[in-house]
């Protein structure tokens, strides 16, 4: 009886830290739904991607409509960090851009 007792708090104990360790990684994979393409996203595009993306090479990243229109693309080149090409952005700032298309790209 005294070692099924200690089996059943260890198992306890065990199942209690993989639930907390699961919440905490939940809730960091999370993103704002509020990301301000305006104030977070457009400051990114500009300072990473017009340089080489301004009307000369595809696609054109100049304005928020275009930037809309080619979002998939931009999700998938950002998160295979293909682009931006001999720069590598901040994991934060992947995360901000593929946020802001997830919840629609829109013009905030």
């Amino acid at each position: 009886m005294k070692y099924i007792s200690i089996i059943f708090i260890f198992f306890i104990i065990i199942s209690c830290e993989n639930n907390v360790e699961e919440e905490i990684v939940e809730m960091e994979n999370q993103c704002n739904p509020d990301i301000s393409f305006l104030e977070i996203v457009k400051p990114i595009i500009d300072n990473n991607c017009v340089q080489c993306h301004q009307g000369n090479r595809f696609p054109d990243l100049r304005t928020q409509q275009s930037i809309n229109e080619n979002a998939s693309i931009i999700k998938e080149q950002v998160q295979s960090r293909q682009m931006p090409i001999g720069n590598s952005l901040p994991q934060t700032d992947v995360d901000a851009i593929v946020c802001w298309i997830e919840n629609g790209a829109l013009n905030n």
